[in-house]
């Protein structure tokens, strides 16, 4: 099946490519998909801190991905690794401290 296990990544720095996002996070398991956004691209001055989404093929890579890597270094930056939201799995809403993102707490 082509279902995919992504995680939410962020303070990524400006410099961080596609590419280097991938390199990261390949050692975890096999990527079938990863994309970075840049905030503050205009702004020459600004130092605009990037959000990712990575996606493994399999769970047990996902899990090493968030167990491992989540305050792990890229390009100078200690970085942010969490469940990507809209998932599925009450256990990964549940799992998810201090969550962010828009929407409520979930759960009753």
């Amino acid at each position: 099946a082509g279902e995919r296990f992504p995680v939410f990544v962020g303070g990524l720095s400006r410099s961080t490519t596609r590419e280097a996002l991938l390199q990261h996070f390949s050692a975890a398991g096999e990527v079938a998909y990863c994309n970075v956004a840049i905030g503050g691209e205009q702004d020459a001055t600004a130092n605009g801190k990037g959000i990712g989404k990575v996606s493994f093929t399999t769970e047990a890579a996902r899990r090493r991905a968030l167990d491992d890597w989540n305050g792990s270094e890229l390009n100078g930056r200690r970085i942010l690794v969490r469940e990507f939201g809209g998932g599925g799995k009450g256990e990964a809403a549940a799992s998810t401290p201090g969550g962010g993102g828009k929407g409520g707490g979930g759960g009753s």
